[in-house]
């Protein structure tokens, strides 16, 4: 709605800035004309003169690495290399805004680490850039605020590590309710079997349990740092798992497994 790519169903978005959107592989791109050409194109759209892109072309080519193959017709690109130049356009654009979507998952390892260098000297200048992602590192490593949004409504904002978590716990909380909905109607078989159908080798039982049957396993739940059974943990996180046991006559010495 920023980039103007699309109207508001309700409302409206007032832009009075110069706004730059990296928000597809080369979007406004043609893919018969060259890197120079589109270059030019792209300024142009942006609301550049031909003089300020000139003046800032070299610095557009040499950060998108491609010296060579700025005369090719971008058709013949990688998505690499057109996520590249669609970025070096962008950010030498010098808008007040840049709007950058999911396609900051392209690219290499080297250009990650030039493309976030210019993104912090585009912050210490005061521009702001705006960022619609699911990589939630990089929103905690980037981000000054983040602003979680469901279908469409607000679900929270602020601090970046607090917005992340929440939304974690929301997905979490949504697994563990749809792990707990598919429990097999089995496992009550398995909590009240049939005695007759002991295995005779325990290391081939495919299910059921064996015994002398004097305490018998009734339940067992994995309860989290809440304090309430669930079925999802994260790596690293406090488990505590309960059992539910039965004595049918009285035991001196027992383990539980």
């Amino acid at each position: 709605l920023m980039a103007g790519t699309g109207k508001p169903t309700a409302g409206s978005v007032r832009v009075d800035v110069r706004v730059s959107a990296l928000i597809e592989l080369g979007a406004g791109f043609h893919p018969e004309s060259s890197g120079r050409e589109n270059v030019y194109i792209n300024g142009l759209m942006l609301g550049l003169s031909r003089r300020e892109i000139a003046d800032r072309f070299d610095d557009i080519v040499r950060f998108a690495e491609l010296d060579e193959f700025i005369d090719a017709p971008v058709k013949t690109y990688s998505s690499g290399m057109y996520m590249r130049l669609g970025f070096a356009a962008a950010i030498n654009a010098d808008p007040d805004v840049l709007l950058v979507d999911e396609v900051l998952a392209v690219g290499d390892e080297a250009f990650t680490h030039t493309r976030l260098d210019k993104f912090a000297e585009f912050r210490r200048r005061g521009r702001t850039v705006l960022l619609v992602t699911h990589s939630l590192d990089l929103v905690t490593r980037f981000c000054d605020e983040a602003l979680w949004l469901d279908s469409g409504v607000v679900k929270a904002d602020g601090d970046p590590k607090r917005v992340i978590d929440a939304y974690l716990m929301d997905v979490a909380a949504s697994e563990n309710r749809e792990l707990a909905g598919a429990a097999p109607p089995s496992e009550l078989q398995v909590l009240h079997p049939n005695p007759d159908a002991e295995p005779t080798d325990m290391f081939k039982a495919a299910e059921g349990r064996w015994g002398s049957r004097e305490a018998e396993i009734t339940g067992v739940e994995m309860i989290g740092a809440s304090g309430q059974p669930a079925h999802l943990f994260k790596s690293g996180e406090r488990v505590d798992i309960r059992l539910h046991v039965r004595a049918n006559q009285r035991v001196n010495d027992f383990a539980f497994g």
